[in-house]
C-alpha cells in the first residue's frame, strides 16, 4: 500500500473511531444524567472540570513532540521515546498526586474530594494510555488503539 493510501486508511480509521466514541459518550452523558440527577450530575461535572484542570497543565504536547521525534529519519527513536513517556509519567504523576490536595483546600463536600482522588487515578491512567498509542501512530497501524479507545 502506498504511503498516501496508508495515512488515508489510517486517517479513516481514527475519524470512525472518534465518531463511534463520541456517540458512545452521548449516550453515557445521557444515562448518567438519569441516574444521577441535577444534584449528582453537577458534582461529577464538578469532579472532572477540577481533575481537568491539571490534566491540561500535563499535556504540554507531548504526545506531538514523541510523534514529530519518532517520525524522523535517524537513531535513537526508542531512547527519545521512552524519556518522552518519562516526562509524561513524572508530571503527570506529581499533578495527579496534587489534585487531591488542593482539592483539601476548597470547600466541596467530602464526596466531591473522593470523587477528585479517585478521578484523578483514572485521569494518570488515560494520560500514560494516551502515549502509548504514540508507537502506533507513527508507524500508522491505528487500528489497535482504536479498538481499545471504544473498548
Amino acid at each position: 500500500m502506498s504511503l498516501s493510501k496508508n495515512i488515508a486508511h489510517n486517517t479513516l480509521i481514527q475519524v470512525v473511531g472518534k465518531g463511534l466514541n463520541t456517540i458512545l459518550g452521548i449516550i453515557a452523558i445521557a444515562l448518567m444524567t438519569r441516574y444521577l440527577g441535577q444534584e449528582g450530575f453537577g458534582a461529577y461535572t464538578t469532579v472532572t472540570a477540577f481533575v481537568q484542570f491539571f490534566g491540561i497543565l500535563i499535556d504540554m504536547g507531548l504526545s506531538l513532540v514523541a510523534i514529530q521525534m519518532m517520525s524522523e529519519s535517524g537513531e535513537h527513536h526508542e531512547k527519545n521515546y521512552n524519556n518522552i513517556f518519562t516526562i509524561r509519567f513524572f508530571s503527570a504523576l506529581v499533578l495527579y498526586s496534587l489534585a487531591p490536595l488542593v482539592a483539601l483546600l476548597f470547600p466541596y463536600p467530602p464526596l466531591i474530594k473522593a470523587g477528585i482522588a479517585l478521578s484523578a487515578v483514572s485521569f494518570f491512567i488515560s494520560s500514560l494510555l494516551q502515549m502509548l498509542a504514540v508507537p502506533f501512530q507513527v508507524h500508522l497501524r491505528m487500528m489497535q488503539p482504536m479498538i481499545a479507545d471504544i473498548i
